[in-house]
C-alpha cells in the first residue's frame, strides 16, 4: 500500500513539473485582464498590454482586451460596432513562449485560432506577438 502510495505521489509531481515547464513565463499572465496600449507600439508586430485599471489616456473607442485562466479558459474583448463583445475560447501552450490560442465561432472576427508569442512580461506590462 505504501509503494502504491509513494508511485502516486511522484506521478503527480512530475505531471505538475511539467505543465511548469511548458506554461513558463505565462503563469505571470494568467488571471489578469490585459487590455491593449496601442500607444506604446513601435510598429514591429509587438502589441504592448496594461493589467486593466492602468491610467489609459483617452481612446477613440473602447480597447481591445483578453484573459487567460491557468485551466485554459480564454476571454478576447473586442469593440466592433462602439460596444465591447466578449468572445470566449480556450488555449493550449506551445512551449514556453508560445500558446496556442482557439476562440469559438462568432460574426465578427474570421480567423478563430491563432498563436500569442510571449514576448515580454513584467507586472504591469504585457508585450506579446500574435501570428
Amino acid at each position: 500500500m505504501q509503494k502504491t502510495t509513494f508511485i502516486f505521489v511522484i506521478l503527480a509531481w512530475f505531471f505538475s513539473a511539467n505543465q511548469c515547464k511548458k506554461t513558463g513565463d505565462w503563469d505571470k499572465v494568467f488571471d489578469k485582464t490585459w487590455v491593449r496600449s496601442s500607444e506604446e507600439e513601435k510598429g514591429d508586430g509587438v502589441e504592448v498590454y496594461r493589467t486593466e485599471g492602468y491610467n489609459f489616456p483617452i481612446s477613440r473607442g473602447p480597447r481591445e482586451a483578453f484573459r487567460m485562466s491557468k485551466n485554459g479558459g480564454f476571454m478576447l474583448r473586442i469593440a466592433p460596432a462602439d460596444a465591447p463583445v466578449e468572445i470566449k475560447g480556450s488555449w493550449k501552450a506551445n512551449g514556453k513562449k508560445q500558446a496556442n490560442i482557439n476562440l469559438e465561432k462568432n460574426s465578427y472576427i474570421g480567423k478563430t485560432d491563432f498563436v500569442y508569442e510571449l514576448v515580454d512580461v513584467q507586472n504591469d506590462v504585457l508585450k506579446i506577438k500574435r501570428q
